[in-house]
């Protein structure tokens, strides 16, 4: 917006409410239009004549919902996404939930209370079985051969291969690393700038090095360290290497690759090139002002396994509340949601040994100087014997010298996202 004196004014959200107006009022024209006795042909003029214009609003909330909320303590209201659904589906005969996009394979986890926007708005969801998502995975690989020149045709045959991990890690039907890693090395340097921030989170989750779990952060002798991740990367690498030779050619054609750029990929550019994406496309301008929500964990395992999506943790915290909540009769839906929701705010989610048990430990190290990006404060993370900038989230005025804790790591859709885990406080001591 520009005043009179020709100064530019930002404001400090999108307001939405435009493009949801428009999916309420389509969705209350269709059924006046369903009540009244006309001419059909006149229906179906209209109808086509918004479908499309649905069918965009609708794709833009799927990614818009997908990867954030209003903040870090709220939610968008049930009827938000119940009203975006029922037009969507009105106007289209499609489904929802059988949406394969992005955001949509993304979702077919989200089943807690907390992640799913289904279940918060009442619908009757059916739950994807792993047949389901090997299905979906078989369908994506196949348009993925088909069209090897595709980039979003690969990013969503290698999103499936992650989802279907999450679901059943030991599947038949998953892909090995190293020719996911193949797929997407065929775009890594071809249009740089023009690539999506999906694409470059895909990067960062097959190649991060598997982690391994980091006690409470303490200082130790520098030297000593820097010995320790030496050697850890060795092994890791001579590990690598002996396998290479059994691994199949990539299906999809030939694909030549530098075994040194596959297991020793310079992350700290390609952060930096998901970060420069976000800020290059629509996301910057439709979600500023609004919490990113953390899209996958890194867990103790290796390989795909070691990617933990976040409704995996919400489902913990769940039964953790049903719990509570066994032996109090009449508490309803909202109690519940708060009860969840309040678990997230005060840190008590982390605490579950549930999720510790599956959660990975990382590293970090402070930015000396305190480096600032945006209000976060950032730190250092390590990956594979090197380290990665990395944004934390805590307050910019927190002091994050603060002992015992614990670091997380996580990625949202602008890229690494540390969550720092206090330990409550002892007594007596």
């Amino acid at each position: 917006m520009v005043d009179l004196a020709g100064t530019v004014s930002i404001s400090v959200s999108f307001n939405n409410r435009g493009c949801f107006g428009f999916m309420q009022v389509a969705k209350i024209a269709f059924e006046k239009l369903s009540k009244v006795k006309s001419d059909p042909s006149s229906k179906h003029i209209f109808i086509q004549g918004k479908k499309m214009e649905v069918e965009a609003k609708f794709s833009f909330f799927e990614w818009y919902l997908a990867y954030s909320n209003p903040d870090s303590k709220s939610l968008e209201p049930a009827y938000f996404w119940k009203d975006i659904v029922l037009c969507y589906e009105m106007y289209t005969t499609k489904k929802a939930t059988e949406s394969i996009t992005f955001p949509g394979l993304l979702d077919t986890l989200n089943r807690g209370l907390f992640t799913s926007k289904g279940r918060r708005a009442s619908f009757e969801e059916h739950k994807k079985t792993v047949s389901d998502l090997e299905g979906i995975r078989d369908y994506l690989k196949a348009n993925c051969e088909a069209h090897l020149d595709d980039v979003k045709a690969s990013e969503s045959y290698i999103l499936s291969n992650i989802i279907l991990s999450n679901r059943m890690h030991n599947s038949p039907k998953l892909t090995p690393v190293q020719e996911l890693q193949a797929v997407i090395h065929r775009f890594l340097d071809t249009e740089k700038y023009r690539r999506s921030p999906e694409f470059y989170l895909l990067v960062l989750l097959l190649f991060w090095s598997d982690g391994e779990p980091q006690a409470v952060q303490e200082e130790e002798d520098e030297e000593d360290e820097q010995q320790s991740t030496e050697d850890d990367w060795s092994a890791n690498k001579t590990s690598e290497d002996e396998g290479s030779d059994d691994d199949q050619e990539p299906r999809g054609g030939p694909v030549l690759l530098s075994l040194d750029r596959l297991l020793d990929p310079d992350l700290q550019k390609y952060v930096t090139l998901m970060e420069e994406a976000f800020k290059r496309t629509k996301y910057a301008k439709y979600l500023r002002g609004r919490y990113l929500l953390p899209l996958f964990f890194l867990g103790k395992g290796s390989g795909l396994c070691k990617w933990i999506h976040k409704s995996k943790l919400d489902a913990i915290v769940e039964e953790q509340v049903d719990a509570e909540l066994a032996d109090e009769e009449g508490k309803r839906f909202k109690e519940k949601l708060k009860r969840i929701n309040e678990m997230w705010i005060t840190g008590d989610a982390w605490r579950l040994q549930e999720i510790q048990d599956i959660l990975c430990p990382i590293k970090v190290e402070l930015c000396q100087p305190p480096h600032i990006q945006q209000d976060h404060k950032m730190v250092y993370v390590f990956a594979g014997g090197k380290k990665i900038l990395a944004k934390i989230n805590v307050e910019p005025d927190d002091d994050l010298a603060l002992s015992p804790v614990l670091f997380y790591l996580s990625f949202t859709i602008q890229g690494p996202l540390v969550f720092r885990v206090r330990y409550p406080p002892t007594t007596g001591q």
